[in-house]
């Protein structure tokens, strides 16, 4: 029998073991105790780290795990539903001309000879026709937008223009139409026929 240096254990003869079995220790090493610790601690080192390098391989997606990730992820996204914004681009709006009411404005507090302002929306400025039927033509060149129809109207006379909000009086009214003198301004004095609306 042998007995180990270091932790004085027995080992058998016959043993063809390098190492004791009991604290590691390298036998018929010449330098004695604690060699066969480091030998043991070296290898118990060596299969730690090797073993940690398999578990993070079992762990780690290969490429091809990557890319079948990725071809689900974009196929996932393309059956995502598309909103699309779409900007309208920005238009100043044209001014519009007035389209004469087929019925008249029930709220009309203005009576005969009552003394109004003369107003189509806003600053526009506001056409009278000199005659009944010269209204009626001046709503339809504004509807369509004629504004040649429109001068030559002023130029024959049959129509005259007059700034927004200016001072009138009711002097005759009809079903859609209201006869008005105007009061102030370089036409003062002057009769014209408006929609009924126009006097307020």
């Amino acid at each position: 029998m042998k007995f180990c240096p270091s932790c004085k254990s027995q080992i058998a003869d016959y043993s063809l073991k390098k190492f004791c079995p009991h604290c590691g220790l390298l036998l018929g090493h010449p330098a004695g105790k604690g060699l066969g610790i480091v030998a043991i601690g070296g290898f118990a080192i060596a299969f730690l780290f090797f073993g940690v390098l398999g578990i993070l391989a079992l762990f780690t997606p290969s490429s091809a795990d990557i890319a079948q990730r990725h071809r689900e992820e974009v196929k996932a996204e393309a059956q995502k539903p598309v909103v699309a914004i779409v900007k309208k681009p920005f238009v100043l709006p044209e001014p519009t001309p007035t389209v004469m009411r087929t019925t008249p404005e029930p709220s009309r507090s203005l009576d005969l000879g009552g003394i109004g302002r003369l107003n189509c929306g806003g600053s526009i400025p506001v056409m009278l026709g000199t005659t009944k039927d010269a209204v009626d033509e001046v709503q339809h060149s504004l509807n369509a937008r004629d504004r040649e129809g429109l001068r030559e109207m002023v130029m024959r006379g049959r129509a005259f223009i007059v700034p927004s909000d200016t001072r009138a009086k009711l002097i005759d009214r009809g079903f859609f139409s209201a006869r008005v003198r105007v009061m102030e301004g370089a036409s003062a004095g002057q009769a014209g026929w408006i929609p009924s609306e126009y006097i307020k």
